[in-house]
């Protein structure tokens, strides 16, 4: 059964567009490879400039679990990317999960493509 992720991203200071636009990048690059994935939204939050909120859908949760555990696995290039986090737009990550039809936040902008 598909699930949706619900994802509230806090960006730092006056860089939303900037998180915006990385995870855009690395969803174009990284979403199509990523096995179970079907896609996901972002949406600004009306009352938080520094805020958005991505909506992913996976194919199961057994399909989110599988990247998630691959994600946490070390890699080479871990330590640079660690070392250059600070210059990243993202200050804090907190994600929960809900079935196909959850409620979505109130106050929340929907895209331009949505009707």
């Amino acid at each position: 059964m598909p699930i949706k992720v619900i994802v509230e991203l806090q960006a730092k200071p006056g860089r939303r567009d900037e998180l915006k636009g990385l995870l855009e990048s690395m969803v174009a690059t990284n979403g199509p490879s990523q096995r179970g994935f079907l896609g996901s939204t972002r949406y600004e939050v009306l009352d938080n400039p520094d805020m958005l909120i991505e909506i992913a859908e996976w194919e199961s949760t057994e399909a989110r679990v599988a990247h998630m555990q691959e994600a946490r696995k070390p890699r080479k290039q871990a330590k640079t990317v660690a070392e250059g986090c600070d210059q990243l737009p993202i200050g804090v990550v907190r994600s929960s999960r809900c079935g196909v039809g959850g409620r979505h936040r109130r106050g929340v902008r929907m895209p331009a493509s949505s009707g």
